[in-house]
């Protein structure tokens, strides 16, 4: 395995290992990266301001597709998936503006990792798949699932130096 993830040293050591999970990963394709409704938050370098975003994403033999909406605006989302090294890397497109690039790693209950503007901006994220229903137990759900802003900061400064755009997109 190489990339991003791909040092299981790196996996183990830090705050990072409290907030990952144990749970045995699903097998198939399905289980780990449902087509459907998504919810999670993005955040700043520097900034533990969580921006909350609201995708609706399409997973389908190795291809991210899918719009949403956000705080900026409304996006698309083109990317790649690998289903064994659980890496993740897409583009979000603002209608008639930016786009961003995500680069992230599925665990446990969702995606999380680092988007950047070209070498100006820079961030954490973490999404994952909605079906918490609505109303108070939908936020005590997200709050349970969302790692806090900080641990998002902390995985974007050890792996900012390490993003490259992946070629095709």
């Amino acid at each position: 395995m190489s990339g991003l993830f791909a040092d299981p040293g790196w996996r183990r050591n830090g705050k990072i290992t409290a907030h990952m999970t144990t749970e045995a990963a699903p097998t198939t394709d399905r289980a780990l990266f449902p087509s459907g409704t998504w919810k999670g938050f993005y955040v700043y370098r520097g900034d533990p301001s969580r921006h909350r975003m609201d995708l609706q994403l399409t997973f389908s033999s190795g291809l991210i597709d899918g719009e949403g909406g956000d705080d900026v605006g409304a996006f698309t989302i083109t990317g790649r998936y690998d289903q064994d090294s659980l890496e993740l890397n897409w583009n979000k497109a603002y209608t008639g503006s930016h786009s961003v690039h995500y680069r992230g790693f599925r665990e446990g209950r969702g995606i999380w990792g680092t988007w950047t503007i070209g070498s100006s901006l820079s961030g954490g994220f973490r999404i994952w798949p909605d079906g918490t229903g609505s109303g108070e137990s939908a936020a005590a759900q997200e709050a349970l699932e969302a790692p806090s802003p900080g641990v998002v900061v902390e995985v974007h400064a050890k792996v900012q130096s390490k993003i490259v755009p992946p070629e095709g997109l």
